[in-house]
């Protein structure tokens, strides 16, 4: 019996010890004066919502942002974003050494990011973007191999991407876009498990071959970073690859063919560099393409056929660069197409009938080009009125029928048109009927007349 007593009163002071404990448990000292110092070093008297921060020792784990293990003896997340902090990162947010999350974006930041945040060992997201954090991405960072996302976008931070990145091998983002950085080391080819990776709107050199080997990759995002050199074709490597986006650059020599490789592929922006040679015709594998941008760069040829194998295409800009030859019958294939921009190329001969096969089509713009003969009625019923085309600057000649070619004859003779005050062109050749003073055609058929003023007689 005696036994049975003092068994049960071991067990009652055991769930007293686990229910009770956690009443006045209480971080690490180490850790409350990080906390303190976060406060301190970013005016928390000032902070949108600083809910029970300061409180006794142990209720550190019922601060605003803080959370902690479910003991509550050790903080594991940091999450204060949105929050009005200004000032500094403190150095010694790297004594909390049981951190998972450190989440400080959108406040108003300034300063370097402390390099003991390296010692963070158990750290798997450090999220610091839209601050106005400046200096080097400390090199210490390299150090937290349990990292999945390292997001510092928009700030003020410069030098070299720290080679040592490369190491964290469970990282799945990196977002390092709109600051000042100035080169891509080939060690970031090292993240085996890298999703996305986005370095836009810096001051980079050239992409390095290495990304190549991004096996994971599903968005490569490098738009208006000042690169130059040419696009390694070993970016045709990254299978899992959705989005390549590489506009406002200076990238330089062909489009590789390997990129046709990327068949998963959704979106493709290369505009706004200075691309030279022809589309590869491989781009026409890319059978998920749902956004083709290659605009405002110096390729030439022919347009290949191949692209109107892109049966998801919705969007197809190919404008200002120095394409000749005809549009492909081809892209009319393109059932999902929504826009298709071929403008201020060299194209030439006439219009394919088989655009008119484009019953999702909002926009067709092909002006400023060479293109002739008559706008085919396929494409001038196709989605009539709501469709936005132009085609001015090319050399279209209208179809006026032998009907509207009479009427304008009985008019002149009726009229006395050997004594109008300006018949320039009357009468000329079938074909010329919109060179006749006072015609007026659109693009595709005769649209009125204006002969105001100009004696004629009944």
């Amino acid at each position: 019996m005696l036994k049975k007593s003092v068994a049960a009163i071991l067990i009652v002071s055991a769930w007293l010890a686990v229910t009770c404990g956690n009443i006045f448990a209480a971080i690490p000292a180490v850790e409350r004066e990080a906390l303190i110092a976060l406060y301190n070093s970013t005016d928390g008297p000032n902070w949108k919502d600083s809910t029970n921060w300061l409180g006794a020792p142990g209720t550190e784990c019922n601060w605003y942002g803080v959370n902690c293990d479910i003991t509550e003896n050790y903080v594991t997340g940091l999450i204060v974003c949105c929050n009005k902090l200004t000032g500094s990162i403190p150095p010694e947010l790297g004594n909390l050494s049981s951190l998972a999350e450190l989440a400080l974006h959108t406040n108003q930041l300034k300063g370097n990011i402390p390099s003991e945040l390296g010692n963070l060992s158990n750290l798997t997201e450090l999220v610091l973007y839209t601050n106005q954090l400046e200096g080097n991405i400390p090199a210490e960072l390299g150090k937290l191999f349990n990292l999945k996302e390292l997001i510092l976008n928009n700030n003020y931070l410069t030098g070299s991407i720290p080679p040592e990145l490369g190491n964290l091998s469970n990282l799945r983002e990196l977002d390092l876009s709109l600051n000042r950085l100035t080169s891509i080391p080939p060690e970031l080819g090292n993240l085996s498990n890298l999703r996305e990776l986005h370095l836009s709107q810096n001051h980079l050199t050239s992409i390095p071959a290495e990304l190549g080997n991004l096996t994971n990759l599903e968005e490569l995002d490098l738009l208006h970073s000042e690169l130059t050199g040419t696009i390694p074709p070993e970016l045709g490597n990254l299978k899992k690859l959705t989005k390549m986006d590489l506009t406002g650059n200076k990238l330089t020599g062909s489009i590789p063919s390997a990129l046709g490789n990327l068949s998963n592929l959704t979106e493709l922006y290369l505009h706004y560099n200075q691309l030279t040679g022809s589309i590869p015709q491989e781009l026409g594998n890319l059978s998920n393409l749902g956004w083709l941008n290659l605009s405002y760069n110096q390729l030439t040829g022919s347009i290949p056929p191949e692209l109107g194998n892109l049966k998801n295409l919705i969007n197809c800009d190919l404008s200002y660069n120095q394409f000749i030859g005809s549009i492909p019958q081809e892209l009319g294939n393109l059932s999902k197409l929504k826009w298709l921009t071929l403008s201020n190329n060299q194209l030439t001969g006439s219009i394919p009938p088989e655009l008119g096969n484009l019953t999702n089509l909002k926009e067709l713009d092909l002006c400023n080009n060479q293109l002739t003969g008559t706008i085919p009625s396929e494409v001038v019923n196709l989605n009539f009125p709501t469709l936005r085309y132009c085609f001015d600057n090319n050399q279209f000649s209208v179809n006026i029928t032998s009907t509207e070619r009479e009427a304008l004859i009985a008019l002149y003779n009726s009229t006395d048109g050997v004594n109008w005050k300006n018949n320039t062109n009357w009468l000329g050749e079938p074909g010329t009927e919109c060179t006749w003073y006072g015609v007026i055609c659109n693009y595709i058929t005769l649209e009125g007349l204006s002969l105001s003023n100009n004696q004629r007689t009944a």
